[in-house]
Parts: structure tokens; sequence; C-alpha cells
């Protein structure tokens, strides 16, 4: 069922469109990473969050980015708005990509564009898609 967060997290999350895609960057219209928009937009909405991730390689290979979110945010089974979603490889179920999911768009990190942006959540996104997690509230 959507909550107010739901749209709070969307909204907030839209703030961040055009600041530039800086790797572990956590400064809204300085510099921001996918992890960074999920970890600021979360707290700024009043998610419990507590990072702590170590420093982490521009390209993750390995299981950081679901240690994160089992630790703190709970598995949906249903893409909502404001959702977090994560892509990556399927096959292997290791992601390495977040996102906030709108609805029809996923707003993220781009390497290609170098800021945040909007995009339709379609291929080639929609198959690398692994999973997505909720944000737990104080």
């Amino acid at each position: 069922m959507l909550s107010q967060r739901n749209f709070d997290v969307v909204s907030k999350a839209r703030e961040y469109i055009g600041t530039p895609a800086v790797h572990q960057g956590r400064v809204k219209g300085v510099g921001i990473d996918c992890v960074g928009l999920i970890v600021c937009v979360g707290r700024e909405c009043g998610a419990l969050i507590t990072e702590a991730i170590p420093c982490y390689k521009r390209i993750i290979r390995n299981r950081i980015v679901e240690k994160l979110l089992a630790e703190q945010f709970d598995v949906c089974n249903i893409l909502t708005p404001g959702s977090v979603v994560v892509l990556g490889n399927p096959v292997k179920m290791i992601g390495h990509h977040l996102g906030v999911y709108t609805g029809p768009t996923i707003i993220h990190a781009s390497g290609a564009a170098k800021h945040i942006v909007e995009t339709v959540f379609e291929s080639p996104l929609k198959e690398k898609f692994i999973s997505a997690w909720s944000y737990r509230w104080l």
C-alpha cells in the first residue's frame, strides 16, 4: 500500500536531478553517486540509515550493495514508487547500481550523462533489474 512517504521519497529524489555524478559523493548540487542518492534521500525523508559501507570501487563486483540493503532496508515483493531498485547482473544476482523507482521511471546517477537523471524504466535498464527494497522508517 502506498503512503505519503513513498511520494516524499520520489519528490526528494527529484531534487537531486542535475547533481553531478561523483563517485562516493554525498552532497546535493555538488556531487553524489547512486549509493549516496539512496542514503541522502532516505535520511532527508526520515529513514533509519546508518551508512556503513567501506570505501568501494567505481564498479562494484561484490556484495557490498546487498549487505547495506539487507542490514538497513526491507525487501519489497512489488515495485512501488519510492522503492530502491537494484540493478546489476541478474544471472549472478550481483547488484552494482541503485536508483529510486517512481513508477514509469527511475532516478539514478548516470555514468553516461555524468549527473543524476530520471530515466524511463525500460530496456536495457529493466533487463538489469535484480531486486527492490523499501526504506525503514524512524
